[in-house]
Protein backbone atom coordinates (compact mmCIF):
# COMPACT_ATOMS: atom_id res chain seq x y z
CA UNK A 1 0.00 0.00 0.00
CA UNK A 2 1.43 3.61 -1.30
CA UNK A 3 2.90 5.40 1.87
CA UNK A 4 0.37 8.11 1.37
CA UNK A 5 -3.00 6.35 1.69
CA UNK A 6 -4.02 5.54 5.64
CA UNK A 7 -7.37 3.95 7.37
CA UNK A 8 -10.05 5.13 8.62
CA UNK A 9 -9.65 4.58 12.68
CA UNK A 10 -12.56 3.64 13.31
CA UNK A 11 -15.86 1.95 12.34
CA UNK A 12 -17.60 5.02 13.06
CA UNK A 13 -15.47 7.09 11.48
CA UNK A 14 -15.92 5.08 7.62
CA UNK A 15 -19.50 5.04 8.36
CA UNK A 16 -20.26 8.67 9.07
CA UNK A 17 -17.81 9.86 6.30
CA UNK A 18 -19.40 6.90 3.79
CA UNK A 19 -23.09 7.85 4.58
CA UNK A 20 -21.82 11.60 4.64
CA UNK A 21 -20.78 11.08 0.64
CA UNK A 22 -24.05 9.62 0.03
CA UNK A 23 -26.18 12.54 2.02
CA UNK A 24 -26.56 15.54 -0.12
CA UNK A 25 -28.35 17.45 -2.14
CA UNK A 26 -30.37 14.91 -3.61
CA UNK A 27 -31.68 14.14 -0.46
CA UNK A 28 -32.76 17.09 0.80
CA UNK A 29 -33.62 19.20 -2.30
CA UNK A 30 -34.11 16.62 -5.20
CA UNK A 31 -36.14 14.07 -3.34
CA UNK A 32 -38.89 15.82 -1.91
CA UNK A 33 -40.03 17.35 -5.01
CA UNK A 34 -39.55 14.44 -7.13
CA UNK A 35 -42.52 13.40 -4.46
CA UNK A 36 -44.42 15.93 -4.42
CA UNK A 37 -44.32 15.64 -8.24
CA UNK A 38 -45.21 11.77 -8.44
CA UNK A 39 -48.05 12.24 -5.79
CA UNK A 40 -46.71 11.88 -2.70
CA UNK A 41 -46.35 8.20 -0.32
CA UNK A 42 -46.36 6.07 -3.52
CA UNK A 43 -43.37 7.44 -4.71
CA UNK A 44 -41.86 7.15 -1.51
CA UNK A 45 -42.60 3.19 -1.62
CA UNK A 46 -41.47 2.59 -5.07
CA UNK A 47 -38.12 5.21 -4.04
CA UNK A 48 -37.36 2.17 -0.67
CA UNK A 49 -38.33 -0.95 -3.26
CA UNK A 50 -35.63 0.56 -5.84
CA UNK A 51 -32.41 1.21 -2.94
CA UNK A 52 -33.20 -2.18 -1.72
CA UNK A 53 -33.26 -3.78 -5.78
CA UNK A 54 -30.90 -1.06 -7.23
CA UNK A 55 -28.63 0.72 -5.25
CA UNK A 56 -27.67 -1.72 -1.92
CA UNK A 57 -25.98 -3.97 -4.33
CA UNK A 58 -24.38 -1.03 -6.20
CA UNK A 59 -23.09 -0.11 -2.65
CA UNK A 60 -21.83 -3.36 -1.63
CA UNK A 61 -20.16 -3.81 -4.80
CA UNK A 62 -18.03 -0.64 -5.17
CA UNK A 63 -16.70 -0.89 -1.87
CA UNK A 64 -15.83 -4.54 -2.35
CA UNK A 65 -14.03 -3.96 -4.84
CA UNK A 66 -11.86 -0.73 -3.47
CA UNK A 67 -11.07 -2.63 -0.50
CA UNK A 68 -9.78 -5.34 -2.84
CA UNK A 69 -7.97 -3.13 -4.67
CA UNK A 70 -6.57 -0.59 -2.18
CA UNK A 71 -6.59 1.72 -4.29
CA UNK A 72 -9.16 4.11 -6.14
CA UNK A 73 -10.87 3.73 -9.22
CA UNK A 74 -8.23 4.79 -11.94
CA UNK A 75 -5.50 2.35 -10.09
CA UNK A 76 -8.27 -0.44 -9.79
CA UNK A 77 -8.81 -0.87 -12.78
CA UNK A 78 -5.19 -0.27 -14.32
CA UNK A 79 -4.27 -3.05 -12.07
CA UNK A 80 -6.91 -5.70 -13.94
CA UNK A 81 -5.26 -7.54 -17.07
CA UNK A 82 -8.00 -6.69 -19.14
CA UNK A 83 -7.16 -3.26 -21.55
CA UNK A 84 -10.74 -2.69 -22.06
CA UNK A 85 -11.56 -1.79 -18.75
CA UNK A 86 -8.53 0.14 -18.40
CA UNK A 87 -10.16 3.84 -19.45
CA UNK A 88 -13.10 3.20 -16.85
CA UNK A 89 -11.23 4.39 -14.18
CA UNK A 90 -10.35 7.35 -15.68
CA UNK A 91 -13.64 8.17 -17.48
CA UNK A 92 -15.22 8.26 -13.79
CA UNK A 93 -12.42 10.27 -12.09
CA UNK A 94 -13.50 12.47 -14.93
CA UNK A 95 -17.16 12.76 -14.11
CA UNK A 96 -16.31 13.14 -10.87
CA UNK A 97 -14.43 16.26 -11.45
CA UNK A 98 -17.29 17.64 -13.79
CA UNK A 99 -19.63 16.52 -11.05
CA UNK A 100 -17.62 18.83 -8.38
CA UNK A 101 -17.41 22.01 -11.37
CA UNK A 102 -21.09 22.76 -11.09
CA UNK A 103 -21.90 21.28 -7.59
CA UNK A 104 -20.09 23.53 -5.87
CA UNK A 105 -21.60 26.10 -7.44
CA UNK A 106 -24.84 25.05 -6.13
CA UNK A 107 -23.51 24.49 -2.59
CA UNK A 108 -22.74 28.24 -3.15
CA UNK A 109 -26.32 29.18 -3.25
CA UNK A 110 -27.27 27.28 -0.83
CA UNK A 111 -24.20 28.84 1.90
CA UNK A 112 -25.17 32.24 0.32
CA UNK A 113 -28.83 31.93 0.95
CA UNK A 114 -27.94 30.93 4.62
CA UNK A 115 -26.00 34.50 4.78
CA UNK A 116 -29.02 36.33 3.17
CA UNK A 117 -31.81 34.74 5.54
CA UNK A 118 -29.37 35.33 8.28
CA UNK A 119 -28.86 39.11 7.24
CA UNK A 120 -32.86 39.51 6.75
CA UNK A 121 -32.00 40.30 2.91
CA UNK A 122 -34.17 36.92 2.20
CA UNK A 123 -37.19 37.33 4.38
CA UNK A 124 -37.51 41.15 3.29
CA UNK A 125 -39.10 40.64 -0.14
CA UNK A 126 -42.11 39.42 -1.33
CA UNK A 127 -40.89 38.18 -4.74
CA UNK A 128 -38.72 35.31 -3.92
CA UNK A 129 -38.42 34.34 -7.47
CA UNK A 130 -36.76 37.88 -8.45
CA UNK A 131 -34.46 36.90 -5.52
CA UNK A 132 -33.29 33.83 -6.64
CA UNK A 133 -32.66 35.33 -10.05
CA UNK A 134 -31.04 38.45 -8.73
CA UNK A 135 -28.55 36.46 -6.36
CA UNK A 136 -27.94 33.80 -8.34
CA UNK A 137 -27.06 36.46 -11.57
CA UNK A 138 -24.68 37.55 -9.51
CA UNK A 139 -21.02 37.29 -10.78
CA UNK A 140 -19.85 38.52 -7.49
CA UNK A 141 -22.02 36.19 -5.19
CA UNK A 142 -21.09 33.15 -7.59
CA UNK A 143 -17.83 33.68 -7.48
CA UNK A 144 -17.39 34.66 -3.59
CA UNK A 145 -19.82 31.61 -2.58
CA UNK A 146 -18.66 29.36 -4.65
CA UNK A 147 -14.92 29.71 -3.71
CA UNK A 148 -15.73 29.59 -0.05
CA UNK A 149 -17.10 26.32 -0.59
CA UNK A 150 -14.18 24.92 -2.84
CA UNK A 151 -11.45 26.66 0.33
CA UNK A 152 -13.64 24.72 3.04
CA UNK A 153 -13.49 21.30 1.03
CA UNK A 154 -10.01 21.49 0.49
CA UNK A 155 -8.98 22.23 4.12
CA UNK A 156 -11.39 19.24 4.95
CA UNK A 157 -9.43 16.62 3.24
CA UNK A 158 -5.82 17.82 3.07
CA UNK A 159 -4.90 16.25 6.42
CA UNK A 160 -6.53 12.68 4.74
CA UNK A 161 -8.26 10.18 5.72
CA UNK A 162 -8.40 10.08 9.58
CA UNK A 163 -7.37 13.36 10.36
CA UNK A 164 -9.63 14.94 7.60
CA UNK A 165 -12.18 13.45 6.40
CA UNK A 166 -12.93 11.58 9.36
CA UNK A 167 -12.55 13.74 11.71
CA UNK A 168 -14.36 16.67 9.77
CA UNK A 169 -17.50 13.72 9.16
CA UNK A 170 -17.57 13.24 12.81
CA UNK A 171 -18.37 17.22 13.27
CA UNK A 172 -20.70 17.47 10.71
CA UNK A 173 -22.81 14.31 10.28
CA UNK A 174 -23.97 14.80 13.53
CA UNK A 175 -24.62 18.71 13.77
CA UNK A 176 -26.39 17.97 10.10
CA UNK A 177 -29.22 15.24 12.14
CA UNK A 178 -29.09 17.74 15.05
CA UNK A 179 -30.76 20.24 12.64
CA UNK A 180 -32.46 18.20 10.55
CA UNK A 181 -34.27 16.36 13.53
CA UNK A 182 -35.44 19.16 15.26
CA UNK A 183 -36.35 21.36 11.99
CA UNK A 184 -38.78 17.57 11.72
CA UNK A 185 -39.77 18.19 15.35
CA UNK A 186 -40.72 21.71 15.09
CA UNK A 187 -43.05 21.23 11.55
CA UNK A 188 -45.23 19.20 13.35
CA UNK A 189 -46.44 21.49 15.30
CA UNK A 190 -47.58 23.84 12.56
CA UNK A 191 -51.09 24.05 11.07
CA UNK A 192 -52.11 21.25 8.41
CA UNK A 193 -48.91 19.22 9.60
CA UNK A 194 -51.33 16.15 9.42
CA UNK A 195 -52.28 17.33 5.75
CA UNK A 196 -48.73 17.36 4.81
CA UNK A 197 -47.93 13.82 6.64
CA UNK A 198 -51.18 12.32 5.11
CA UNK A 199 -50.03 12.93 1.34
CA UNK A 200 -46.70 12.08 2.60
CA UNK A 201 -46.91 9.06 3.86
CA UNK A 202 -50.86 7.33 3.02
CA UNK A 203 -49.85 6.05 -0.59
CA UNK A 204 -52.72 6.53 -3.12
CA UNK A 205 -52.81 3.70 -5.93
CA UNK A 206 -52.90 6.04 -8.66
CA UNK A 207 -49.83 7.85 -8.40
CA UNK A 208 -48.23 4.73 -9.07
CA UNK A 209 -47.10 5.14 -12.34
CA UNK A 210 -44.41 3.52 -15.09
CA UNK A 211 -43.49 7.05 -14.91
CA UNK A 212 -43.27 7.08 -10.87
CA UNK A 213 -41.07 4.26 -11.49
CA UNK A 214 -39.08 5.12 -14.01
CA UNK A 215 -37.97 8.41 -11.68
CA UNK A 216 -37.57 6.10 -8.54
CA UNK A 217 -34.96 3.95 -10.37
CA UNK A 218 -32.74 6.91 -11.23
CA UNK A 219 -33.20 8.80 -7.72
CA UNK A 220 -32.33 5.70 -6.12
CA UNK A 221 -27.99 5.51 -7.78
CA UNK A 222 -27.83 9.00 -7.58
CA UNK A 223 -28.71 9.59 -3.82
CA UNK A 224 -26.33 6.95 -2.78
CA UNK A 225 -23.73 8.57 -5.12
CA UNK A 226 -22.36 5.19 -6.93
CA UNK A 227 -21.13 5.47 -10.08
CA UNK A 228 -18.73 8.26 -9.51
CA UNK A 229 -16.35 6.08 -7.55
CA UNK A 230 -16.57 7.45 -3.96
CA UNK A 231 -17.30 4.20 -2.27
CA UNK A 232 -14.28 2.62 -4.36
CA UNK A 233 -12.18 4.57 -2.63
CA UNK A 234 -13.73 5.33 0.52
CA UNK A 235 -14.12 1.20 0.33
CA UNK A 236 -10.31 1.13 -0.22
CA UNK A 237 -9.65 3.26 3.19
CA UNK A 238 -11.72 -0.01 5.00
CA UNK A 239 -10.04 -2.24 7.68
CA UNK A 240 -10.26 -6.02 6.52
CA UNK A 241 -11.96 -6.75 9.76
CA UNK A 242 -15.35 -4.43 9.13
CA UNK A 243 -18.18 -6.07 7.58
CA UNK A 244 -19.02 -4.67 4.45
CA UNK A 245 -22.59 -5.87 4.17
CA UNK A 246 -23.28 -4.06 7.51
CA UNK A 247 -21.32 -1.12 6.01
CA UNK A 248 -23.09 -0.97 3.08
CA UNK A 249 -26.45 -1.69 4.98
CA UNK A 250 -25.83 1.32 7.29
CA UNK A 251 -24.93 3.74 4.33
CA UNK A 252 -28.11 3.01 2.45
CA UNK A 253 -30.19 2.97 5.67
CA UNK A 254 -28.85 6.50 6.53
CA UNK A 255 -29.33 8.11 3.07
CA UNK A 256 -32.52 6.37 2.39
CA UNK A 257 -33.56 7.91 6.42
CA UNK A 258 -31.93 11.43 5.40
CA UNK A 259 -34.64 11.19 2.61
CA UNK A 260 -37.55 10.13 4.01
CA UNK A 261 -36.81 12.54 7.53
CA UNK A 262 -36.54 15.40 4.49
CA UNK A 263 -40.03 14.57 3.70
CA UNK A 264 -41.19 14.48 7.15
CA UNK A 265 -40.54 18.29 7.56
CA UNK A 266 -40.94 19.42 3.95
CA UNK A 267 -44.07 18.82 3.40
CA UNK A 268 -45.90 19.87 6.81
CA UNK A 269 -44.07 23.21 5.60
CA UNK A 270 -45.78 22.89 2.41
CA UNK A 271 -49.20 22.72 3.50
CA UNK A 272 -49.24 25.17 6.01
CA UNK A 273 -49.00 27.18 3.51
CA UNK A 274 -50.71 25.46 0.93
CA UNK A 275 -48.02 25.34 -1.35
CA UNK A 276 -48.12 23.04 -4.17
CA UNK A 277 -46.51 19.96 -3.65
CA UNK A 278 -45.33 19.45 -7.04
CA UNK A 279 -42.92 22.79 -7.24
CA UNK A 280 -40.20 21.15 -9.03
CA UNK A 281 -36.44 22.19 -8.38
CA UNK A 282 -37.62 25.73 -7.60
CA UNK A 283 -38.97 24.48 -4.09
CA UNK A 284 -36.37 25.34 -2.17
CA UNK A 285 -34.79 28.62 -3.21
CA UNK A 286 -38.36 30.03 -3.97
CA UNK A 287 -41.36 28.57 -2.43
CA UNK A 288 -40.11 27.70 1.15
CA UNK A 289 -38.99 31.39 2.14
CA UNK A 290 -42.76 32.46 1.60
CA UNK A 291 -43.10 29.45 4.44
CA UNK A 292 -40.40 30.97 6.74
CA UNK A 293 -41.78 34.63 5.85
CA UNK A 294 -45.01 33.72 7.33
CA UNK A 295 -43.49 32.05 10.48
CA UNK A 296 -42.61 36.31 11.44
CA UNK A 297 -39.58 37.86 11.33
CA UNK A 298 -37.51 36.07 14.55
CA UNK A 299 -38.75 32.86 14.00
CA UNK A 300 -38.84 32.89 9.97
CA UNK A 301 -35.00 34.16 10.02
CA UNK A 302 -34.25 31.05 12.77
CA UNK A 303 -36.44 28.10 10.78
CA UNK A 304 -34.92 29.61 7.44
CA UNK A 305 -31.25 30.08 8.22
CA UNK A 306 -31.10 26.18 9.79
CA UNK A 307 -33.09 24.93 6.95
CA UNK A 308 -30.39 26.98 4.63
CA UNK A 309 -27.67 25.21 6.70
CA UNK A 310 -28.89 22.20 6.55
CA UNK A 311 -28.59 21.88 2.73
CA UNK A 312 -25.10 23.46 2.96
CA UNK A 313 -24.18 20.35 5.36
CA UNK A 314 -25.43 17.67 3.48
CA UNK A 315 -23.45 19.18 0.17
CA UNK A 316 -20.76 19.69 1.53
CA UNK A 317 -20.39 15.95 3.61
CA UNK A 318 -20.93 14.96 -0.38
CA UNK A 319 -18.62 17.38 -1.74
CA UNK A 320 -15.36 16.28 0.35
CA UNK A 321 -16.01 12.66 -1.13
CA UNK A 322 -15.77 13.97 -4.13
CA UNK A 323 -13.07 15.41 -4.31
CA UNK A 324 -11.47 13.05 -2.27
CA UNK A 325 -11.74 11.01 -5.73
CA UNK A 326 -10.09 13.24 -8.20
CA UNK A 327 -7.13 13.86 -5.24
CA UNK A 328 -6.89 9.93 -5.18
CA UNK A 329 -6.28 10.17 -8.78
CA UNK A 330 -3.81 12.69 -8.54
CA UNK A 331 -1.30 10.85 -5.84
CA UNK A 332 -1.89 7.66 -8.00
CA UNK A 333 -1.44 8.50 -11.33
CA UNK A 334 1.07 11.37 -10.66
CA UNK A 335 2.57 10.64 -7.53
CA UNK A 336 1.56 14.25 -5.92
CA UNK A 337 2.00 15.19 -2.51
CA UNK A 338 -1.78 15.01 -0.81
CA UNK A 339 -1.57 18.73 -0.02
CA UNK A 340 -0.46 19.94 -3.29
CA UNK A 341 -2.93 16.94 -5.31
CA UNK A 342 -5.74 18.73 -3.24
CA UNK A 343 -4.98 22.13 -4.31
CA UNK A 344 -4.71 21.15 -8.09
CA UNK A 345 -8.11 19.08 -7.62
CA UNK A 346 -9.71 22.32 -6.35
CA UNK A 347 -8.44 25.15 -8.69
CA UNK A 348 -9.19 21.93 -11.55
CA UNK A 349 -12.77 22.25 -10.28
CA UNK A 350 -13.10 25.58 -9.90
CA UNK A 351 -12.10 26.81 -13.06
CA UNK A 352 -14.12 24.34 -14.64
CA UNK A 353 -17.12 25.64 -12.64
CA UNK A 354 -16.96 29.11 -13.95
CA UNK A 355 -19.04 28.56 -17.31
CA UNK A 356 -21.73 27.24 -14.49
CA UNK A 357 -21.59 30.28 -12.67
CA UNK A 358 -21.66 32.72 -15.29
CA UNK A 359 -24.39 30.36 -16.63
CA UNK A 360 -27.69 32.02 -14.33
CA UNK A 361 -27.08 35.51 -16.03
CA UNK A 362 -23.60 36.54 -15.70
CA UNK A 363 -22.57 35.29 -19.31
CA UNK A 364 -25.11 35.71 -22.28
CA UNK A 365 -23.93 32.74 -23.94
CA UNK A 366 -23.70 30.49 -21.43
CA UNK A 367 -27.42 31.23 -20.26
CA UNK A 368 -28.56 30.88 -23.47
CA UNK A 369 -26.08 27.98 -24.05
CA UNK A 370 -28.01 25.61 -25.91
CA UNK A 371 -31.85 25.17 -27.70
CA UNK A 372 -32.26 21.42 -28.26
CA UNK A 373 -35.49 19.76 -29.34
CA UNK A 374 -37.29 21.94 -27.74
CA UNK A 375 -35.91 22.42 -24.56
CA UNK A 376 -33.61 25.97 -23.47
CA UNK A 377 -30.81 25.13 -22.03
CA UNK A 378 -27.95 27.02 -19.72
CA UNK A 379 -24.40 26.29 -19.45
CA UNK A 380 -25.63 24.61 -15.87
CA UNK A 381 -28.05 22.98 -16.82
CA UNK A 382 -27.06 21.13 -19.68
CA UNK A 383 -23.78 19.73 -18.29
CA UNK A 384 -25.68 18.65 -14.66
CA UNK A 385 -28.61 16.85 -16.92
CA UNK A 386 -25.99 15.21 -19.55
CA UNK A 387 -23.78 13.80 -16.15
CA UNK A 388 -27.07 12.74 -13.93
CA UNK A 389 -29.23 11.32 -16.82
CA UNK A 390 -26.39 10.06 -19.67
CA UNK A 391 -23.08 9.90 -17.96
CA UNK A 392 -23.88 8.10 -13.81
CA UNK A 393 -26.29 5.70 -15.45
CA UNK A 394 -23.54 4.46 -18.30
CA UNK A 395 -20.90 4.25 -15.49
CA UNK A 396 -23.26 2.28 -13.08
CA UNK A 397 -24.58 0.22 -16.30
CA UNK A 398 -20.53 -0.65 -17.09
CA UNK A 399 -19.36 -1.31 -13.35
CA UNK A 400 -22.41 -3.79 -12.72
CA UNK A 401 -21.49 -5.27 -15.90
CA UNK A 402 -17.76 -5.22 -14.93
CA UNK A 403 -18.11 -7.17 -11.70
CA UNK A 404 -20.64 -9.58 -12.53
CA UNK A 405 -18.62 -10.36 -16.33
CA UNK A 406 -14.87 -9.28 -15.91
CA UNK A 407 -13.95 -9.49 -11.84
CA UNK A 408 -16.49 -11.90 -11.47
CA UNK A 409 -18.55 -12.03 -8.46
CA UNK A 410 -17.07 -15.22 -7.20
CA UNK A 411 -13.96 -12.69 -6.49
CA UNK A 412 -16.33 -10.08 -4.73
CA UNK A 413 -18.13 -12.33 -2.41
CA UNK A 414 -14.43 -13.48 -1.41
CA UNK A 415 -13.84 -10.30 -0.24
CA UNK A 416 -16.83 -9.47 1.56
CA UNK A 417 -16.53 -12.66 3.48
CA UNK A 418 -13.56 -11.01 5.07
CA UNK A 419 -14.40 -9.19 8.14
CA UNK A 420 -18.12 -10.21 8.17
CA UNK A 421 -19.00 -12.13 10.94
CA UNK A 422 -22.19 -14.80 10.88
CA UNK A 423 -21.84 -14.59 7.63
CA UNK A 424 -25.24 -15.80 5.90
CA UNK A 425 -23.82 -16.66 2.68
CA UNK A 426 -26.45 -18.60 0.72
CA UNK A 427 -29.25 -16.25 0.95
CA UNK A 428 -26.74 -13.13 0.52
CA UNK A 429 -24.84 -14.31 -1.87
CA UNK A 430 -27.53 -15.47 -4.48
CA UNK A 431 -29.30 -11.96 -3.89
CA UNK A 432 -26.47 -9.84 -4.83
CA UNK A 433 -25.65 -12.27 -7.67
CA UNK A 434 -29.30 -12.48 -8.99
CA UNK A 435 -29.08 -8.55 -9.06
CA UNK A 436 -25.51 -7.62 -9.75
CA UNK A 437 -25.71 -9.67 -12.78
CA UNK A 438 -29.04 -9.09 -14.46
CA UNK A 439 -31.29 -6.87 -12.70
CA UNK A 440 -28.81 -3.86 -11.91
CA UNK A 441 -27.45 -4.42 -15.57
CA UNK A 442 -31.36 -4.35 -17.08
CA UNK A 443 -32.49 -1.93 -15.28
CA UNK A 444 -29.46 0.46 -15.85
CA UNK A 445 -29.39 -0.24 -19.50
CA UNK A 446 -33.12 0.47 -19.78
CA UNK A 447 -32.37 4.06 -17.75
CA UNK A 448 -29.61 4.92 -19.87
CA UNK A 449 -31.60 3.98 -23.34
CA UNK A 450 -34.64 5.92 -22.28
CA UNK A 451 -32.51 9.20 -21.10
CA UNK A 452 -30.88 9.31 -24.43
CA UNK A 453 -34.14 8.81 -25.98
CA UNK A 454 -35.17 11.88 -24.19
CA UNK A 455 -32.51 14.14 -24.09
CA UNK A 456 -30.62 13.38 -27.60
CA UNK A 457 -33.94 12.86 -29.87
CA UNK A 458 -36.40 14.95 -28.07
CA UNK A 459 -38.43 11.27 -27.42
CA UNK A 460 -40.05 12.10 -24.08
CA UNK A 461 -40.70 9.60 -21.63
CA UNK A 462 -43.70 10.62 -20.23
CA UNK A 463 -44.96 10.10 -23.64
CA UNK A 464 -43.38 6.56 -24.08
CA UNK A 465 -45.32 5.80 -20.92
CA UNK A 466 -48.03 6.73 -21.43
CA UNK A 467 -48.88 3.52 -23.21
CA UNK A 468 -48.51 1.63 -21.26
CA UNK A 469 -49.83 3.44 -17.85
CA UNK A 470 -51.50 1.47 -15.51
Amino acid sequence: MAKWQNKFSSKIGFIAAASGSAVGLGNIWKFPYEVGTYGGAGFLLLYIICIVVLGYPLVVAELAFGRKMQSGPYKAYMSLESKRWKALGSFVVLCSLVVMSFYNVVVGWTLGYFFETIKGNLLNTSEFGDFFTQFTQSIANNFIYTFLVAISIALIIKDGVSKGIEKWSKILMPLFLITLIGLTIYAFTLENALKGLEFYLVPRLSSITMSAIYTALGQSFLSLSVGLGILITYGSYMKKDTSIPNSAAIITLSDTGVSFLAGLFLFPFIFYQNIEPSQGPSLAFISLPSVFKALGPTLGVMVGAAFFLLLAFAAITSSISILEVVTTYMIERYHTKRRKAVLLASISAFVLGIPSMLSMGGSTFFKNFLVHKGVKYDFLKFISDVTTEIVLPLTNFLFSFFIAYQWKTKNLFIEIRKGSKNYRKTWFEKYINFMISYTCPILLGVILILNILQFVFGIRVVDIFSIVEF
